[in-house]
């Protein structure tokens, strides 16, 4: 249900924020402003809804089965830490040092998935990316849907 009310919402809206800033440049504000304009529950720090995926490298993804398995979409937001890839042609990206935020604007057949990120490559404009989870080689991966806030609850972080 959140997917279907939320999802394609969240990723048009970040598709047309394309060769803009949002926000302060950072790369967070773009998932966090997109939360807030649908009337998802919006992010908590590095959480941005329901945890679909998880990868820790170099162990073992959860779902085993990985972003396909996990059903990540289209809408999905993206968080890494200090995630490094290695392609099979020896090129390498890195990304999140300490962390990066990104929304999922597909996910292809090879589970390779297409992202609009800000503040990538010296851009702190939104732009198109990708990410080969296969090709993840160190570094932790979280994939989050968005979630109403009566789903969860309201949160609040002080003790």
């Amino acid at each position: 249900a959140n997917r279907t009310r939320y999802s394609n919402a969240i990723a048009k809206w970040c598709e047309s924020k394309k060769r803009r800033q949002v926000g302060n440049d950072e790369c967070r504000p773009l998932a966090h402003d997109a939360l807030e304009a649908v009337g998802a529950m919006p992010s908590q720090s590095l959480i941005h809804g329901s945890l679909l995926y998880t990868s820790i490298q170099p162990a073992s993804p959860e779902p085993r089965g990985g972003i396909l398995e996990a059903g990540v979409a289209r809408g999905d937001i993206i968080q890494l830490l200090k995630a490094h890839f290695k392609s099979k042609d020896g090129s390498q990206k890195w990304a999140g040092d300490p962390d990066h935020t990104a929304v999922v604007t597909g996910v292809e057949p090879n589970g390779v998935l297409r992202v609009v990120e800000q503040n990538t490559g010296g851009a702190k404009v939104v732009k198109k990316g990708s990410y080969d989870m296969l090709e993840l080689v160190k570094g932790e991966v979280r994939i989050f849907r968005a979630v109403s806030e009566s789903w969860v609850g309201k949160l609040d972080a002080n003790w």
